[in-house]
């Protein structure tokens, strides 16, 4: 760890081994947070927050707080007299720093600046861009893992890979299956099966309103490299097989009358 004072910025540092329990305690200025390795959770104020990679914890004076992972974490840190226009704000501020990690490579630009004699407006500087960007990625409530994000873009891209394997996809990420899993459902409301699961159908359902692909063109389409085992699962989500539900779409409306002006 590191400490010095440049402008707003009163000390900084970081915990580059794993710990586990960081005892309840307060200060009297702000504290950001950016925790890079490790889940668990930091207790503010009585209120239970589970943080990640890439989350963002602002805590404000005079609050206590207590952190806890039980394999560890690591994080980088920050005290400032005050963050802009939030300081104002009696509750934390969390957030996710975006999917390309622009926020953190402010954070880390200014913990090495602060360390070179010399450089004490630079670091000025650079601690003035990081209270922007909590300005702006602090606003509303806390935003969604970019993790989450990222493994929704995936999923997606992989639509029609009917050699998609979720789990080999899941442990390319710095969590372990199982609570990643639990991360995507809370954000998302499903898991990441039900998810994907819920993408093929949807898009099945928008290629069988047209008459142009077969049955088995639509399973493959959709990422089903077995028509047959496609209509099954299609029915048991629609509650009707590809082909009725085909007829159902392209059977005339009754009693709807259409005009076209020109």
């Amino acid at each position: 760890m590191g400490a010095m004072t440049v402008g707003n910025l009163l000390s900084i540092g970081r915990m580059d081994l794993p710990t586990y329990l960081f005892g309840a305690h307060k200060h009297d200025y702000w504290e950001v947070v950016y925790y890079y390795e490790g889940v668990g959770t930091n207790t503010i104020g009585g209120v239970v927050w589970e943080f990640s990679p890439g989350m963002v914890i602002c805590q404000p004076p005079n609050i206590d707080h207590e952190e806890h992972a039980e394999q560890g974490y690591k994080n980088y840190f920050i005290s400032v007299e005050n963050i802009g226009a939030l300081s104002d704000q009696t509750e934390p501020v969390i957030f996710y720093d975006t999917a390309s990690g622009d926020f953190f490579n402010i954070f880390l630009q200014l913990f090495y600046e602060c360390r070179i004699d010399g450089h004490e407006q630079i670091a000025a500087a650079l601690t003035d861009a990081v209270v922007a960007y909590i300005a702006v990625l602090g606003r509303g409530t806390v935003k969604k893992n970019p993790y989450v994000e990222q493994f929704e873009h995936t999923l997606t891209a992989n639509l029609s890979n009917p050699e998609f394997n979720l789990t080999e996809a899941a442990n390319e990420l710095p969590f372990s299956v199982n609570y990643f899993r639990g991360i995507f459902e809370r954000e998302t409301g499903l898991s990441p099966k039900r998810y994907l699961l819920r993408l093929r159908i949807e898009q099945a359902k928008s290629l069988l309103g047209g008459n142009s692909l077969s049955v088995s063109d639509v399973s493959r389409a959709c990422g089903f490299a077995d028509p047959y085992y496609f209509s099954r699962i299609f029915k048991a989500e629609t509650g009707q097989p590809p082909s009725r539900f085909r007829l159902q779409r392209s059977k005339p409306q009754r009693g709807v009358a259409f005009y076209d002006f020109e």
